[in-house]
């Protein structure tokens, strides 16, 4: 049975800005082939000569910068537009549900006019925005939070003359934790446990996985006559430690294995990268270790080329989609145990772990794999079938739907 969807996000693709847009996006295209009525309102976001021709998309939503405005005029206004765009799209579409997926840059107060108004609905957390709503919401920050000595008069005089009532009547200010995160669904076990420890209830809340879209699954198998070919695609910073990645290469060729290459991709940064380059040429590993400027999206057709992927992050991401990509092309996996990475790979079952922070422990399993044909081939399958049985968006999407059918038949919101 089709169900009515309002799907409400900060950015929404071709104008975003991650991995949790991409996933929103793709999802959304799963439950319109379901024959499901979709409807994204998001914010008015654009880039310069890219074209917009998606008519269930609208692009009304005003964002405030996550430090500011800090100006009571420019912040309420902005408050007043973004509620009316909002009730505008539940009048006309008259939504069987409402999705909540990133709000960073919106209001909650939109969150707490939707249950006001008994609207149903779910919340797809991808990242950590729930962990930031206090610091990303300047309207909650105004009304709760140190302020300049002018604001501070001001809120005082509203405050005095009983004019804040009446405004955070309409556009409430209240705790961000007052919200329960349920019904809905987590990126991963690892950033549904960091929400709960956050003080948020995440009780009863399923996780569902990012997920590849059909055509980013290869379909043929690779066939490695040699392991040459290392990758490394992650966000430059400490949390990934890419360091980690190049000391393999580095004690791989001190150990006479000179035929390893490495290729590490990414941004961020600035002082971590110069770390990183440093590092490559005082140890003189420039024909061994490369380091380019790309986004994960950038070089996702570059896995099949690679003979094994490396995962070396040391503090969880939302989910590590990278290890799916390399799964889903047949690379062989060695990661480290981290988090999230944790929801996805098994030691020797599809994949092989190592030490955090062990350079050593990894240029071990380097060596290992490219010595056993049979391990390497045991783990590069199962991992490929479980991109198929539990990664496509066609599972994760039969997944949300279910989901979606099972919250639409439980009624409306309870009244605030």
């Amino acid at each position: 049975m089709p169900v009515k969807l309002l799907h409400l996000t900060n950015f929404y693709p071709p104008f975003s800005t991650g991995l949790a847009e991409r996933q929103c996006a793709l999802l959304v295209r799963e439950l319109a082939i379901r024959n499901h009525v979709n409807r994204v309102l998001t914010s008015d976001q654009t880039l310069p000569n890219v074209p917009d021709h998606e008519p269930h998309v609208n692009r009304r939503l005003r964002l405030f910068a996550p430090t500011g405005p800090r100006d009571f005029g420019r912040l309420y206004l902005t408050q007043r537009h973004n509620r009316r765009v909002l009730i505008e799209e539940l009048e006309q579409l008259a939504p069987d549900l409402v999705v909540i997926w990133t709000m960073a840059g919106l209001s909650h107060s939109l969150l707490w006019e939707m249950r006001r108004r008994r609207v149903r609905t779910v919340y797809a957390v991808l990242d950590s925005w729930p962990r930031h709503r206090l610091r990303d919401d300047p309207w909650y920050w105004w009304w709760a939070a140190p302020l300049p000595l002018d604001q501070k008069i001001f809120r005082r005089m509203l405050r005095e003359l009983r004019l804040a009532p009446a405004i955070l009547r309409v556009h409430p200010a209240d705790r961000p934790h007052g919200l329960p995160m349920r019904p809905g669904f987590f990126a991963s076990r690892t950033l549904r446990d960091s929400v709960r420890l956050a003080g948020f209830d995440v009780d009863g809340t399923e996780v569902l996985p990012h997920c590849l879209g059909r055509e980013e699954i290869h379909p043929a198998p690779q066939r490695r006559d040699e392991l040459r070919r290392l990758l490394w695609i992650g966000r430059l910073d400490a949390d990934h430690d890419p360091l980690t990645a190049i000391q393999a290469v580095q004690e791989l060729r001190h150990q006479g294995e000179m035929r390893f290459s490495l290729d590490i991709f990414g941004r961020g940064d600035v002082t971590m990268e110069a770390r990183v380059r440093d590092y490559v040429r005082n140890a003189q590993l420039g024909g061994a270790v490369t380091v380019r400027h790309a986004s994960i999206e950038d070089v996702a057709m570059l896995y099949p080329s690679y003979d094994i992927f490396l995962h070396t992050a040391r503090q969880p991401d939302a989910f590590p989609l990278v290890l799916v990509r390399a799964m889903a092309a047949r690379v062989p996996v060695i990661a480290t145990p981290e988090g999230s990475a944790n929801d996805v790979v098994r030691n020797t079952d599809n994949a092989l772990t190592f030490r955090t922070g062990d350079p050593s422990d990894c240029a071990e399993k380097i060596l290992r794999l490219s010595t056993d044909r049979a391990l390497l081939d045991a783990l590069t399958e199962r991992a490929y079938r479980e991109v198929l049985d539990v990664y496509s968006a066609a599972v994760v999407g039969g997944r949300l739907e279910r989901m979606l059918h099972h919250v639409a038949r439980a009624g409306a919101e309870p009244e605030a």
